[in-house]
């Protein structure tokens, strides 16, 4: 006898279909197979020494549970650089891979009968992985016509008093869709009012082409207020500020300060500390979007343009 928890969940769509396109394969068709998300090449020559050198040095006993306390602090700065925000290697858990960690999150989140919003389209594992923590995965539409745009309207409609939580995936998978940060606000603001957790798919983060991504992760509706951003940029008089001093104390600084900063390391294992501070796109008093460094003349002009 299996569980019953095991008994409502379907088999992986995607492996499903993987399956039926191998036999597809194997039978002679030309097939292009998009289903699942695996590269077309081998793992890169530079990996497999890395990972050779690793076991010959005696990386092969077993592992803390959360991950290596290396591993885990490298984490921390690659959350620091990308998102702004400062996270200690205790909040860090590492795992084979997105399936892995979705599923662990919602296991703890997730009591039996609590219902968790996700935008569909979606990535078709989300609603099993709901299943398997005994909850209820609630489908909120999207329009094609609207970019497949997640709205606070759309979240509100489907709200009910078993709703937990959102899923939220940045970018989106399968639709590509990458939101700004007003957008990605308005979602957490949803949240905050209504008591839910986020969960935050972000897996695809370094797939972004045009646009940055913008994670709930960074955001504090209690912090990014109007007032406080208005306050912010009265601030600045035209001036230059800087610092000086050893790279190790300019970098507990900025992070102290809330800076996006990075480790910009040489090759005798010395490093400078590079940071950026975004342009803040006010309209009406209200946050709207940022320009970054990574943003061209062009693109720059592209975002100011569209609030105009």
């Amino acid at each position: 006898m299996i569980s019953q928890r095991v008994r409502t969940i379907t088999p992986s769509a995607t492996l499903s279909l993987n399956a039926r396109l191998q036999e597809l394969r194997a039978k002679g068709s030309e097939i292009i197979n998009l289903s699942v998300g695996e590269p077309d090449f081998e793992t890169p020559k530079f990996i497999r020494e890395v990972a050779h050198e690793a076991m010959d040095s005696g990386w092969t006993r077993y592992t803390a549970t959360s991950g290596h306390p290396e591993a885990r602090e490298a984490v921390c700065e690659h959350v620091q650089r990308t998102r702004n925000v400062t996270v200690d290697p205790d909040q860090v858990v590492l795992s084979s891979g997105v399936k892995h960690s979705l599923s662990q999150a919602l296991l703890s989140l997730v009591n039996p009968g609590d219902e968790v919003l996700m935008g569909a389209p979606y990535w078709v594992s989300y609603p099993e992985l709901v299943r398997l923590a005994d909850g209820i995965p609630v489908a909120v539409e999207t329009r094609i016509e609207d970019g497949f745009r997640l709205t606070r309207e759309s979240l509100e409609k489907k709200l009910t008093p078993r709703t937990m939580g959102i899923i939220l995936n940045e970018p989106g998978n399968p639709t590509g869709r990458v939101s700004s940060a007003s957008e990605v606000l308005e979602l957490v603001e949803f949240a905050r009012d209504n008591d839910l957790w986020i969960l935050s798919d972000e897996i695809y983060e370094a797939l972004i082409h045009e646009g940055q991504l913008n994670s709930p992760f960074s955001i504090d509706p209690e912090r990014d207020t109007p007032e406080v951003m208005r306050n912010y940029l009265s601030s600045f008089e035209g001036k230059f500020t800087g610092i000086t001093g050893k790279p190790e104390k300019i970098f507990k600084l900025s992070q102290s300060w809330g800076i996006a900063s990075q480790k910009i390391f040489s090759e005798n294992g010395e490093y400078t500390v590079n940071h950026s501070s975004p342009i803040i796109l006010l309209k009406n008093g209200k946050y709207v979007d940022r320009i970054t460094h990574k943003d061209d003349l062009k693109r720059s002009i592209k975002i100011i343009k569209k609030y105009l």
